[in-house]
């Protein structure tokens, strides 16, 4: 990859202000600690802090034939992280007035294969990043396609499944297809290979010079092998149907630069390829029922954000073929981070999660949220009760099981939420007439809410329910 010679300056007037990627920090110590509790074979990890780069590096060794130390250095498949610079990649456009958020991905791909059969409910650029498009997601051979495609050959495979399953806009249900769309939408406006485009409107302004979404024989081979969750069962290279959505290949010391574009301070003099609007509209839903009924917590454009021993937390995880990766961040601490590891072991990945994410709020003040309570009218409470059955699923499903359902029930003006033999229940906490506390909630987790199709929909647990009777 060849990048232009303004690119690679800004990449080094970075990296030239950093504190010493050797530097020994405590949070450094844990990880290398969490590295051989877990015997994970290798983690790369970067730590940001307000712009700049606090520590850098990795533990382990390359594969189990290959004891190369690993790096900041090292390339990983870093999987669905790559949808928040697909996100980054929209807002660019968006800003530049090539795109807009709302508008129709039909109205951009008129030949693209969608079938909606919601005719007065089009489907969004938005929605394609939030994951309420009511696509259903990819199938196994999509996710590991035998070659690399252009996206224009990857929409000629299944076009029957490239179907709206579910209303667009009510709720969340994560797909890897909507990437696609948006991706090819960048092509379609701007006359380009999206490939091509990326790596210097996007990588090369970003930077990421030892980082790339094109497959080359060259960069498999550069890869930290990647394992199953025995650790040693070795995973070939998964050509994934749409890039967009999980392609990059990324080494530790690069995604430090995805991090300062977010905790960067707002008058800090740094080219940023997307502004903090853009930055703060990536960081909110709002497209969802959930959303628009107030909820706060939930899935932006390519940006989850939620929150964690009382603290609000951004950021987006990853899953690539043998590689779990993560990256967070706090706009109350400035702190940020991102790690991955080559194996598909999500306790392990849970473990460096709890670990880093407790570094993003060390030192700051508990936040204090005021709850407030909201009395339901006896009307209200007799319209949300009833059972329930989970309306969306990520993956083709044929056939529903009884503990899939959920039932609402109140007495003497307690809400509960239970399961269908009513032997464990959940007291719900009225915040709103659609808004709801859980048990140990700080701010409301669960929405009830009436649609405009007539239906009733609850989003608890970010499973999506429907009330049928």
């Amino acid at each position: 990859m060849k990048f232009s010679t303004k690119a690679l300056l800004l990449f080094y007037s970075f990296s030239l202000s950093v504190v010493s990627s050797n530097q020994q920090v405590p949070i450094v110590n844990k990880i290398k600690q969490t590295h051989k509790q877990t015997g994970v074979g290798a983690v790369a990890y970067v730590l940001v802090e307000k712009g700049k780069l606090v520590s850098a590096g990795g533990f382990g060794q390359y594969s189990l034939g290959n004891k190369t130390q690993v790096t900041q250095h090292s390339l990983f498949k870093i999987g669905s992280i790559t949808k928040t610079f697909t996100a980054i990649a929209v807002m660019q456009q968006v800003e530049k007035g090539k795109l807009v958020l709302d508008q129709s991905i039909k109205s951009i791909l008129k030949n693209i294969p969608l079938k909606n059969p919601y005719k007065n409910k089009p489907v969004s650029l938005a929605m394609l990043l939030e994951h309420t498009s009511g696509l259903q997601d990819l199938n196994r051979k999509e996710f590991n396609y035998p070659v690399p495609l252009t996206l224009t050959e990857a929409f000629k495979v299944a076009p029957e499944a490239r179907r709206v399953k579910t209303p667009p806009g009510y709720q969340y249900n994560y797909s890897n297809a909507g990437a696609g769309y948006l991706g090819r939408a960048i092509e379609q406006v701007n006359g380009v290979d999206y490939d091509d485009w990326f790596e210097t409107e996007i990588l090369a302004k970003m930077g990421m010079s030892d980082s790339s979404l094109r497959w080359s024989k060259k960069t498999e081979s550069q890869l930290v092998t990647g394992y199953d969750s025995d650790l040693t069962t070795a995973i070939s290279y998964w050509h994934t149907l749409f890039r967009p959505f999980g392609g990059m290949n990324a080494t530790a010391l690069d995604m430090a630069n995805l991090l300062k574009l977010f905790t960067a301070p707002r008058d800090a003099k740094w080219n940023q390829i997307i502004s903090p609007e853009s930055i703060q509209r990536m960081e909110q839903p709002t497209t969802s029922l959930a959303s628009k009924a107030g909820l706060s917590t939930g899935y932006g454009l390519a940006i989850r954000n939620e929150i964690y021993r009382g603290h609000r937390l951004y950021g987006h995880g990853g899953d690539g073929d043998g590689y779990l990766a993560q990256f967070s961040y706090s706009k109350e601490s400035g702190r940020g981070y991102f790690f991955v590891i080559n194996a598909f072991r999500h306790d392990f990945d849970r473990r460096f999660t709890q670990v880093l994410d407790d570094w993003l709020i060390e030192g700051l003040e508990t936040v204090s949220y005021q709850k407030k309570h909201y009395a339901l009218s006896e009307k209200q409470l007799k319209a949300i009760t009833g059972e329930y059955q989970i309306s969306t699923f990520r993956f083709i499903r044929k056939n529903r099981k009884s503990s899939d359902e959920k039932l609402i029930r109140f007495n003497n003006h307690i809400l509960q939420i239970c399961n269908k033999t009513q032997t464990v229940c959940e007291k719900l906490e009225p915040h709103s007439a659609n808004l709801f506390y859980s048990v140990g909630d700080t701010l409301p987790s669960t929405v009830i809410i009436k649609a405009d199709d007539g239906n009733t929909y609850m989003q608890h647990s970010n499973i999506n329910y429907r009330l049928f009777n």
